[in-house]
C-alpha cells in the first residue's frame, strides 16, 4: 500500500495528505446524506473532521499553520500522519465491511 510506503519514508505530510484522500474516495462514494450517517454509525466524525481540518490546513493557504511550523516537531508530526493512517483505514475497512455485509444474502430454507 502507498500510505504504507509513505510513511515509512518518514514522509508526515504527505502521509496525511494520502490518508485523507484515501478516505475520501470512499466516503465521497456514498453521497453526503450516506456519508454523514455512515461516520456517525462508526462514530468516526470527530476524528474524520479533525482529519480534514489538518489537511486542509496543509494544503491549503492558511494563516493557522504552515509547512515551517511542522517543520519544527517532528515527533507531534509522526503521531498526526500515524493518527492519520488509522482514521483512513478504519474508514476504508469499515466500508468495505458494510458494502460486504449489503451484498452477501443468505436464503432460509
Amino acid at each position: 500500500m502507498e500510505l504504507e510506503r509513505v510513511f515509512c519514508s518518514g514522509a508526515w505530510v504527505a502521509c496525511i495528505i494520502l490518508a485523507c484522500a484515501s478516505g475520501e474516495v470512499y466516503l465521497h462514494a456514498k453521497g453526503a446524506k450516506r456519508e454523514a450517517k455512515f461516520l456517525k454509525q462508526y462514530r468516526l466524525r470527530e476524528a474524520w473532521m479533525s482529519l480534514e481540518t489538518l489537511r486542509n490546513k496543509i494544503v491549503h493557504k492558511s494563516d493557522t499553520l504552515s509547512y515551517q511550523e511542522y517543520m519544527h516537531t517532528p515527533e507531534d508530526l509522526e503521531n498526526e500522519a500515524n493518527k492519520a493512517i488509522q482514521i483512513a483505514l478504519k474508514v476504508i475497512l469499515l466500508g468495505i465491511r458494510e458494502e460486504l455485509d449489503d451484498s452477501i444474502k443468505v436464503e432460509k430454507k
